[in-house]
């Protein structure tokens, strides 16, 4: 069972009651103006929305604080499917289409967040099996999550593909692993 809390508020005739209380009394919804410093949802404190300078902000784990309104108006493909590469080879951990250039899609940028073992670099990139091109290439090296950039995305076709999510470990040895746990593409 959920619990439910009602706010509480000290009203004055300066804020807008009709006299000074003394001590808390209950928020009446029918009555009362609340405003909030603050949002967080996903039942922790994850995801925050909030207004400064007559802005909507928006801040999370990946994105630090940037306007509402930026990400409402971009074009993103997220992925959050964590995958782990202790090979030299590159492997595919996802396979998506491609719409095509001709279709109005041009992928501007490319983001990851990653992760490797001590001694160890990882590397991913987005491969066009249906064209055998690489499309972008991107390397990270923190033993703690961190966001990296891909390069400029390049050779994209005028028509669909069939691309690939490709990591490898390209340096260090064992069982040691890069990981990958979100990959964006920015239209």
């Amino acid at each position: 069972m959920v619990d439910k809390i009602k706010p509480l508020k000290l009203e004055s005739p300066t804020g807008g009651g009709t006299e000074s209380d003394t001590f808390p009394t209950e928020v009446d919804p029918t009555e009362d103006f609340l405003s909030a410093k603050g949002v967080a949802f996903d039942g922790g404190e994850t995801v925050h929305i909030w207004s400064s300078n007559n802005e909507i902000r928006f801040k999370d784990s990946l994105v630090s604080d940037r306007p509402l309104k930026a990400l409402i108006n971009a074009k993103l493909l997220t992925f959050t499917n964590s995958v782990t590469s202790a090979t030299s080879t590159f492997s595919t951990h996802m396979t998506f289409p491609f719409h095509g250039v001709n279709s109005g899609s041009q992928v501007k940028s490319i983001v990851g967040v990653g992760m490797v073992g001590s001694g160890v670099t990882g590397e991913a990139r987005i491969f066009d099996v249906t064209n055998n091109q690489v499309i972008a290439t991107g390397t990270f090296n923190s033993v703690t999550k961190t966001i990296f950039n891909f390069s400029a995305p390049a050779n994209m076709s005028t028509g669909a593909a069939v691309w690939e999510l490709q990591l490898r470990r390209s340096a260090g040895s064992g069982s040691t692993v890069a990981s990958l746990f979100c990959l964006e593409l920015r239209y």
